[in-house]
């Protein structure tokens, strides 16, 4: 069980693949997913007669997005973008799958030969 002042652990990572719009274009959108998997785990604040309390589990993300990019330079872009995180199989005490989907907003700048 979480108890009041418990840490909660979370990450997950996996391929990324996108699809930009006529990028050469001053102002392009593009569309992205990542596929992958994750972990989720918590440690209760306090110490019990069997120690530190650390359930674990592994879960399956998939996180698509829409972008805008703005050319800015030859080598640089700056892009924005707004995304929603599903996740599935998330089933550890009381933090559920609902409990991790959500939506996110990202800034990203872009150096390089485009």
């Amino acid at each position: 069980m979480i108890t009041p002042g418990a840490h909660c652990h979370f990450g997950y990572g996996g391929v990324e693949l996108e699809y930009i719009v006529q990028s050469d274009q001053l102002v392009h959108f593009s569309v992205y997913t990542l596929i992958g998997a994750g972990g989720v785990s918590y440690r209760n604040k306090y110490w019990d007669s069997d120690g530190w309390d650390s359930p674990a589990d592994a879960f399956f993300v998939l996180e698509p997005a829409v972008n805008a990019e703005l050319n800015v330079i030859s080598f640089m872009r700056i892009c924005a973008g707004l995304s929603y995180r599903f996740i599935s199989g998330a089933n550890l005490d009381s933090i559920r799958d609902s409990d991790l989907d959500g939506p996110s907003a990202v800034l990203t700048f872009k150096f390089g030969k485009f």
